[in-house]
């Protein structure tokens, strides 16, 4: 179900329907907060710097060869917007994960 749904995400993004989109994403990562796919896809669909960073960091934190993911946070870092997050803050980023996209489904 979940590569149907991304795939329908997807296809919902390219139409220009990201709100629709966001909400198929959502589903999958209700279910499966380590999806990659829906991760990335998700980063596609916000329009706000900081947290398409978040999506691709948690891409890459899944999957650190993740070129999809480095690709597009080089483009984020090339714009010199939404700084690069601490290492630090990263260990509490996880357990904030669930929360992120739970307050998103209004």
């Amino acid at each position: 179900m979940s590569d149907e749904t991304i795939n329908q995400a997807i296809a919902a993004i390219k139409a220009g329907d990201k709100e629709h989109a966001k909400q198929l994403l959502l589903q999958v990562l209700e279910v499966d907060e380590d999806n990659e796919d829906a991760w990335l896809a998700m980063a596609a669909c916000v329009d706000d710097l900081g947290l398409k960073r978040e999506c691709l960091e948690w891409a890459l934190e899944i999957n650190p060869h993740s070129e999809l993911a480095k690709r597009g946070m080089r483009r984020l870092d090339r714009t010199g917007s939404a700084e690069p997050v601490p290492r630090a803050k990263k260990r509490k980023k996880k357990a904030k994960k669930r929360a992120w996209f739970r307050n998103r489904k209004s």
